[in-house]
């Protein structure tokens, strides 16, 4: 135990889906209504554009996209035959009507800088001259990468969790308590402001 607790707390965010399976009644709760809240976020500001192929591999890197008014953009018929393409194209069909959305929100890292980005600027997007993109996550991987992240703190989170158990183990009794994430906006230049995005 003495080892576990001094590791670095970006290791212990490693146990969260231990916690998650096997960890007390209130530390489980708390963690599925952080990330309860995160997908929740994800519904609220972002619509998805390509509702035939969200089975698809690629729809799930751009199935999230705000525009304007963030509503629901519906797919013409036109471009409804094109789901047999086997191409990241056949879902930025939204990104070429006017008004254009200002921004995409990708659901992580991972499929922003592997899929979202080189597709964008295949098609002579900007990021974020012409367009902003946000993620989730702030994985360490892509940190050197120009994306802005939402970083919900699970390394913090998964830290304060084994406290929370070890302290229950501490004074052999259960307790319950709220386990608050923290999270912040890593900014690396992928946002840019409406006002200067509509002048375009």
């Amino acid at each position: 135990m003495n080892e576990l607790e001094n590791m670095h707390e970006s290791r212990v965010g490693g146990i969260v889906e231990w916690l998650l399976e096997y960890g007390p009644v209130p530390v489980r709760e708390a963690l599925k209504e952080c990330i309860r809240r995160r997908e929740e976020l994800c519904r609220r500001w972002s619509c998805y554009i390509a509702e035939p192929w969200r089975s698809h591999p690629l729809a799930a890197s751009v199935a999230l996209c705000i525009g304007r008014s963030k509503n629901e953009i519906p797919l013409t018929a036109e471009e409804l035959s094109l789901e047999n393409r086997i191409h990241p194209a056949i879902n930025f069909f939204p990104l070429m009507r006017t008004p254009r959305p200002t921004a995409i929100v990708a659901p992580n890292d991972l499929s922003a800088i592997c899929e979202l980005i080189p597709s964008l600027q295949e098609y002579g997007f900007r990021i974020p001259e012409d367009l902003s993109l946000i993620s989730f996550d702030n994985h360490f991987s892509y940190s050197f990468q120009t994306l802005t992240s939402v970083d919900f703190g699970f390394d913090y989170l998964g830290a304060q969790a084994f406290r929370f158990i070890t302290g229950m183990l501490q004074a052999n009794r259960t307790r319950k308590g709220d386990i608050p994430a923290r999270p912040i906006v890593v900014n690396n230049g992928s946002m840019a402001a409406v006002d200067r995005l509509d002048k375009d």
